[in-house]
């Protein structure tokens, strides 16, 4: 009978093991990150395939000689030097040199008023249908008809003219870029939070079948020192990372704030504060600059805010490193 009531009892319990649910979160926060990733790298694509798809590539027409054509959009307007092309079934293979005395001159059909030509060299584009360079720029202050005049003494040769892409592509590219950093950095954040959270780092103890016992005693202070200062070292490589996947640095910071219990009083919990304070100062100065990049000076501001993040990485490295705390107001 103690053999059956023994047996009996190891049955239920492992019953009651297979029943009770696990306490750590499921694995639904990969499947977001994964999401999140193919999202980021889905609007990157469709930025730049729409950038493509909308590109209007000009009207090509032969110089010397003039050319009419419309505008849709005003604003900047570029004139492009084709010296490799196909036009009207006939390949033109030409020095990119342009030949000295040429005059081009854009007037405004409706007005007749002549648009001021800028000389506007150094783009260039290359395509399956065309090798450019970009010679001239102008303002259309309206749509409508217009017409272009080249003319001097040199044989016939292509040129286009249309509205200027390089504003737009630089636009297409930052966004691209951003969406898909801002996307991966969400993905890995959420995902390394999903495994903080599924792989604590002191897990209370449970023995096979589910049967709860009282928690695991405190480790002891030095230990539980050591544990922090761990933590928070990677955190500063999570942070000197950043300069080369930005990414990481949301990664250092989620870091600290899902593990920040484990280093609550201890002298590791200054050097969290001031990980913690160095991201959010980086993350300010960091969207100050893109705010003023319009006027270049947002890259200064950018530059600055590299220095400063690699002030406070090194800094809060070496004293951690030395076992010291930071300050109390850093």
């Amino acid at each position: 009978m103690a053999i059956e009531r023994g047996f009996v009892h190891a049955s239920l319990e492992k019953i009651e093991g297979k029943l009770q649910p696990d306490a750590r979160p499921g694995r639904f926060g990969y499947f977001v990150a994964i999401a999140i990733a193919a999202a980021a790298i889905a609007a990157c694509v469709l930025l730049i395939v729409k950038f493509l798809s909308t590109l209007d590539a000009g009207a090509q027409f032969i110089a010397p000689g003039s050319h009419a054509f419309v505008i849709e959009h005003p604003g900047k307007q570029l004139v492009w030097n084709d010296y490799r092309t196909v036009y009207q079934g006939r390949a033109y293979d030409l020095p990119e040199r342009l030949p000295d005395g040429m005059r081009i001159a854009v007037t405004e059909s409706s007005s007749g008023r002549t648009m001021e030509v800028k000389s506007s060299r150094g783009a260039s584009s290359k395509t399956a249908e065309a090798e450019r360079v970009s010679i001239a720029s102008f303002e259309a202050s309206a749509p409508g008809r217009y017409e272009i005049a080249i003319e001097g003494e040199f044989p016939p040769r292509v040129f286009s003219v249309g509205p200027d892409f390089l504003p737009r592509l630089f636009l297409t590219l930052l966004g691209a870029v951003g969406a898909m950093l801002l996307g991966l950095t969400v993905a890995v954040g959420v995902a390394l939070w999903t495994f903080l959270r599924r792989n604590p780092i002191n897990p209370a103890s449970k023995p096979a079948g589910g049967a709860s016992v009282p928690p695991r005693p405190a480790p002891p202070a030095k230990s539980r020192e050591q544990a922090a200062k761990e933590l928070a070292t990677v955190v500063y490589a999570l942070q000197a990372a950043s300069f080369l996947l930005i990414f990481s640095l949301v990664a250092g910071v989620i870091v600290n704030c899902v593990t920040r219990r484990e280093v609550a009083g201890t002298w590791v919990e200054s050097h969290y504060r001031w990980q913690m304070r160095t991201f959010w100062w980086w993350l300010a100065w960091l969207l100050v600059g893109l705010v003023l990049l319009v006027v270049v000076v947002g890259l200064f501001v950018w530059l600055a805010d590299a220095i400063w993040l690699s002030y406070r990485i090194i800094k809060g490295w070496i004293r951690l490193s030395e076992g010291k705390p930071m300050y109390s107001k850093p």
